[in-house]
């Protein structure tokens, strides 16, 4: 292969991922008015008609990710430009690559590469966004509780304890809430036994399940317990599990 050929390749490569860019962060179109929607099972309807063409987008964009990471743990020795592909999937998966070896980083990501069942998410957006008629889902585009904690980084929430730094996170679009949602499952240390649970399901040849995996959602909630029935029990009575 000459060096011109070289060249030209490289460049491809790059257009390719820049246009993989480009679309993971094409904006999306803004969320219906929830409130004006009848509640009950118009609005339940709305919903997820609404959420699930977006969690089966990002759902997407991490099994290319995943794709990606198979093809570099089966190589029996990485090239440059495959070292620079997994360094920057440890990057966007928080991973700390210092003071490991190749095979621990594949290792590892291959826990944080993986799906979110949308039966999880679904439940998870409606709980936490009231069905998308919470404050914070309209004036912010977080549908899923997540915090920030420096000073004017969102939101103040009303009757926040005087102890508490907190802030409710701001997003650009419900699909940018939707990412940061399952980058915390799949980074958070907090969120470890998930990951272990998902491997095992995953491995033993099972689809992992909203249900089986809301099991480790304790820390999600001050609730913890709680929390957990709710979300089964919303995954179970809207039938989530057999969304796609």
């Amino acid at each position: 292969m000459n060096s011109r050929t070289i060249v030209f390749s490289v460049f491809v490569a790059v257009l390719i991922v820049a246009g993989i860019l480009v679309l993971r962060h094409f904006s999306t179109s803004p969320a219906p008015d929830f409130q004006a929607i009848s509640a009950g099972e118009e609005r339940k309807r709305a919903f997820f008609e609404y959420f699930l063409p977006l969690i089966q987008r990002a759902n997407s964009a991490i099994s290319e990710d995943r794709r990606s990471l198979l093809a570099l743990a089966d190589a029996d020795e990485l090239s440059w430009w495959q070292h620079r592909q997994l360094q920057e999937l440890a990057d966007e998966y928080g991973l700390d690559t210092t003071a490991v070896t190749t095979a621990e980083v594949v290792a590892e990501l291959l826990l944080r590469v993986d799906e979110v069942p949308s039966s999880l998410a679904l439940a998870q957006a409606a709980k936490e966004s009231g069905w998308g008629t919470a404050r914070f889902a309209v004036e912010g585009n977080n549908y899923f509780g997540q915090r920030c904690w420096e000073a004017g980084c969102g939101m103040m929430p009303r009757n926040r304890e005087t102890s508490m730094k907190h802030e409710v996170a701001r997003f650009p679009s419900p699909y940018d809430s939707l990412t940061s949602y399952a980058r915390n499952l799949n980074t958070h240390a907090e969120y470890q036994s998930l990951r272990a649970v998902r491997a095992q399901l995953s491995a033993s040849g099972s689809k992992p399940l909203g249900s089986q995996l809301a099991d480790n959602l304790a820390t999600y909630s001050e609730r913890r317990q709680a929390y957990i029935d709710e979300i089964k029990n919303l995954i179970r009575v809207n039938k989530l599990e057999l969304k796609p």
